[in-house]
Protein backbone atom coordinates (compact mmCIF):
# COMPACT_ATOMS: atom_id res chain seq x y z
CA UNK A 1 0.00 0.00 0.00
CA UNK A 2 1.15 3.52 -0.69
CA UNK A 3 0.15 6.54 1.35
CA UNK A 4 1.32 10.12 0.98
CA UNK A 5 2.34 10.70 4.56
CA UNK A 6 4.62 9.65 7.36
CA UNK A 7 3.81 6.27 8.94
CA UNK A 8 3.26 6.07 12.71
CA UNK A 9 6.48 6.06 14.75
CA UNK A 10 5.90 2.49 16.00
CA UNK A 11 5.67 0.98 12.48
CA UNK A 12 8.76 -0.77 11.10
CA UNK A 13 9.54 -2.37 7.75
CA UNK A 14 8.29 -5.99 7.66
CA UNK A 15 6.18 -5.50 10.81
CA UNK A 16 2.70 -7.07 11.03
CA UNK A 17 -0.19 -4.66 11.40
CA UNK A 18 -3.81 -5.26 12.28
CA UNK A 19 -6.88 -3.06 11.88
CA UNK A 20 -9.40 -1.63 9.45
CA UNK A 21 -8.13 -0.13 6.21
CA UNK A 22 -9.47 1.96 3.37
CA UNK A 23 -8.16 1.45 -0.13
CA UNK A 24 -8.60 4.48 -2.34
CA UNK A 25 -8.66 4.40 -6.12
CA UNK A 26 -6.53 6.75 -8.28
CA UNK A 27 -4.73 8.85 -5.67
CA UNK A 28 -4.21 12.13 -7.52
CA UNK A 29 -1.08 13.09 -5.59
CA UNK A 30 0.67 10.01 -6.98
CA UNK A 31 -0.30 10.68 -10.61
CA UNK A 32 0.26 14.44 -10.38
CA UNK A 33 3.80 14.32 -9.03
CA UNK A 34 5.16 11.26 -7.21
CA UNK A 35 4.95 8.86 -10.17
CA UNK A 36 7.44 10.94 -12.15
CA UNK A 37 10.10 11.25 -9.46
CA UNK A 38 13.27 9.17 -9.92
CA UNK A 39 12.90 5.83 -8.17
CA UNK A 40 9.12 6.13 -7.74
CA UNK A 41 7.46 2.74 -7.26
CA UNK A 42 5.20 1.39 -9.99
CA UNK A 43 1.72 1.48 -8.46
CA UNK A 44 -0.59 1.05 -11.46
CA UNK A 45 -2.47 -2.21 -11.89
CA UNK A 46 -4.82 -3.04 -14.74
CA UNK A 47 -8.14 -4.65 -13.81
CA UNK A 48 -11.24 -6.08 -15.46
CA UNK A 49 -14.44 -5.43 -13.52
CA UNK A 50 -16.37 -8.70 -13.64
CA UNK A 51 -19.37 -7.63 -11.59
CA UNK A 52 -20.62 -4.60 -9.62
CA UNK A 53 -22.87 -4.93 -6.59
CA UNK A 54 -24.57 -2.17 -4.61
CA UNK A 55 -25.53 -2.48 -0.97
CA UNK A 56 -29.27 -2.43 -0.36
CA UNK A 57 -31.50 -2.07 2.66
CA UNK A 58 -33.28 0.80 4.37
CA UNK A 59 -31.48 3.47 6.34
CA UNK A 60 -32.30 3.79 10.03
CA UNK A 61 -31.42 6.59 12.42
CA UNK A 62 -28.91 5.15 14.90
CA UNK A 63 -28.37 8.44 16.76
CA UNK A 64 -29.69 11.94 16.12
CA UNK A 65 -29.09 12.89 12.46
CA UNK A 66 -26.89 9.80 11.89
CA UNK A 67 -28.23 7.17 9.49
CA UNK A 68 -26.89 3.69 8.72
CA UNK A 69 -28.26 0.74 6.82
CA UNK A 70 -30.43 -1.56 8.90
CA UNK A 71 -28.09 -4.55 9.50
CA UNK A 72 -31.08 -6.90 9.73
CA UNK A 73 -32.20 -5.96 6.21
CA UNK A 74 -28.91 -5.35 4.38
CA UNK A 75 -28.08 -7.15 1.17
CA UNK A 76 -26.38 -6.71 -2.19
CA UNK A 77 -27.82 -6.44 -5.71
CA UNK A 78 -25.96 -6.57 -9.00
CA UNK A 79 -25.96 -3.32 -11.00
CA UNK A 80 -24.68 -2.48 -14.48
CA UNK A 81 -22.66 0.58 -13.38
CA UNK A 82 -21.92 2.83 -10.45
CA UNK A 83 -23.88 6.07 -10.02
CA UNK A 84 -22.73 7.68 -6.79
CA UNK A 85 -24.54 10.96 -7.61
CA UNK A 86 -27.98 9.26 -7.54
CA UNK A 87 -27.50 6.10 -5.50
CA UNK A 88 -26.53 5.63 -1.87
CA UNK A 89 -23.97 2.82 -2.41
CA UNK A 90 -21.57 1.58 -1.23
CA UNK A 91 -20.44 -0.59 -4.11
CA UNK A 92 -18.57 -3.87 -4.14
CA UNK A 93 -16.46 -4.55 -7.24
CA UNK A 94 -15.59 -8.11 -8.26
CA UNK A 95 -12.40 -7.79 -10.32
CA UNK A 96 -9.75 -9.82 -12.09
CA UNK A 97 -6.25 -8.38 -12.14
CA UNK A 98 -4.90 -8.24 -15.68
CA UNK A 99 -1.40 -7.01 -15.00
CA UNK A 100 0.91 -4.79 -13.05
CA UNK A 101 2.41 -3.18 -11.29
CA UNK A 102 3.52 -0.75 -13.96
CA UNK A 103 4.52 2.89 -14.07
CA UNK A 104 1.94 5.55 -14.88
CA UNK A 105 1.84 6.38 -18.59
CA UNK A 106 0.94 10.05 -18.25
CA UNK A 107 -0.74 12.50 -15.88
CA UNK A 108 -3.94 12.31 -17.92
CA UNK A 109 -4.08 8.52 -18.27
CA UNK A 110 -2.39 6.32 -15.68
Amino acid sequence: MYCDGKPPDNVRLDAWLEGLIFIGVDPFFYFESHAYQPGAPALVYDWHIDKIEMETGPFIETKPKHFERDPAKCGWKEVAKTDAWREQGPYRLHCTRLGGPRAAQSRRRP
